[in-house]
């Protein structure tokens, strides 16, 4: 099937289903690499690496990253 023997309804819909899957994907990828923080965060501060200082400001950098329109938890 060609793209010229598509309805529009059925080309919407393909697009429509083309951003969901880009959607998902961008935000599965934010979603990794927050983790990455976060449980980078965890084992310098184990580590002594940070003051709680320095640990705020990176906290307060992850609740800017994860404030978006997501329902993501990170765990």
């Amino acid at each position: 099937m060609a793209l010229k023997d598509l309805t529009p309804e059925e080309i919407l819909r393909i697009k429509d289903r083309d951003e969901i899957r880009q959607r998902d994907q961008r935000d599965e990828e934010i979603f990794k690499n927050i983790k990455v923080l976060v449980e980078a965060c965890h084992i310098a501060q184990q580590h002594g690496a940070y003051t709680l200082k320095e640990a705020r400001h990176i906290m307060n950098a992850i609740d800017v990253l994860t404030s978006t329109d997501t329902s993501y938890s990170v765990k």
